[in-house]
């Protein structure tokens, strides 16, 4: 009894030991990791074995994905495709030219310069406004709330802010700077604006907290803090990592806001970082060109969260990416030319997928992404 019981004590060490072993080869090695996704895992996916949707006539602008739905708008209707390619609902949505943003279970599409805007939540229209101006931008937290940008009016932008329910909460008013990017905290408690005036020889960016409370209610003054940029420094994008921690992308650094401080929080040398986006869930990415020995190119994807932990994947060149795609949830897409990588915000490889074809565009949604090419659509399943 005291032999078998070694055994199996014996055999449960080297199991585990093996594991150990395996984690920690997968997770340093990129060749290692690299064979086991192709011969393994089976990661590769090849555009012929997909599910695909036809897109004869349709603008890849009119393609996106939320949810777990891949949607096309096409002559006012929405139609939502699953994993397999199938129409799961139809919405009547009166718009020609759209403008997306999603989070969570909400998508909300808006008429590019136009008046006409819709709140989504699963297959149901929430509500569908007429704005007064030209809409420009919009942005919907997980709650629900949603900012709208409006230009045309007699100021340079007009922030109108909704409840989930499509009641109008308040609306800012900035008569000298134009408004790059909004976002509201998780809590509904705050709105952040990203601004730029371009009006003098310098460029002049601030980033500004409203209390929505304040604004709504008109009791006490709604600002709450203003973070005034260095001059010549220009935002680009601001995100709520958390209930108050906002993380700031300029176009050479990324900086944090907390309540009233703010700090540095990486800065990067534009000629080596391709690509940098904070629209991840609860963390941001760059990806860095890497010199790998004599006419080698590598890239590092660095995945980096608000407490400045680091995950790394490393994938070799044979072309320059030319995009990244982030939907607000915790996998991204890279866009190689013929070829795409979705990696989680750790750092695994999911899916690649293979082609002939060149990419035009990628949509990622919740366990579904889109791979757009010469008139179709291929589903890939994340």
């Amino acid at each position: 009894m005291n032999k078998k019981r070694v055994a199996k004590v014996a055999i449960v060490l080297i199991i585990i030991i093996l594991i150990i072993t395996f984690v920690i080869l997968y997770s340093t090695n990129n060749n290692v990791k690299i064979f086991f996704d192709k011969y393994v895992f089976r990661k590769e996916v090849y555009e012929e074995n997909l599910p695909l949707i036809s897109l004869e006539g349709i603008r890849t602008d009119n393609v996106y994905a939320f949810s777990n739905y891949i949607v096309v708008l096409n002559q006012n209707k929405l139609n939502l495709y699953n994993k397999y390619g199938n129409i799961e609902e139809t919405l009547d949505i009166d718009i020609s030219v759209p403008i997306f943003s999603n989070n969570g279970k909400y998508l909300c599409i808006a008429e590019k310069s136009g008046k006409k805007i819709y709140l989504i939540s699963n297959k149901t229209i929430l509500w569908q406004k007429e704005i007064s101006g030209n809409i420009e931008d919009i942005n919907v937290n997980e709650n629900g709330y949603v900012t709208v940008s409006i230009t045309g009016t007699s100021y340079k932008t007009v922030i109108d802010v909704y409840d989930s329910k499509g009641d109008e909460l308040f609306k800012k008013y900035l008569s000298t700077a134009n408004a790059i990017a909004t976002d509201i905290s998780k809590d509904n408690k705050y709105l952040a604006i990203a601004e730029v005036d371009f009006s003098g020889i310098t460029i002049l960016s601030n980033i500004e907290i409203i209390s929505i409370e304040k604004a709504q209610n008109g009791n006490g003054e709604p600002v709450e803090y203003v973070y005034n940029s260095n001059v010549n420094d220009l935002i680009v994008n601001i995100k709520y990592q958390n209930k108050d921690k906002i993380m700031c992308l300029y176009d050479n650094k990324v900086k944090i806001i907390q309540e009233k401080d703010n700090v540095d929080f990486l800065s990067f040398d534009q000629s080596d970082v391709l690509f940098a986006d904070i629209n991840l869930n609860g963390k941001m990415i760059k990806i860095v060109k890497k010199d790998a020995g004599l006419l080698k190119t590598s890239s590092n994807v660095e995945i980096i969260d608000i407490n400045n932990n680091q995950n790394i994947y490393t994938f070799e060149m044979n072309e320059i990416p030319k995009e990244i795609y982030t939907n607000d949830n915790n996998v991204f897409g890279v866009n190689l030319g013929t070829e795409a990588l979705f990696i989680n915000n750790n750092g695994w490889l999911i899916k690649q997928y293979m082609s002939s074809q060149e990419i035009e565009k990628l949509v990622i949604g919740d366990g579904v992404a889109g791979v757009i090419s010469r008139g179709k659509i291929r589903i890939v399943s994340l």
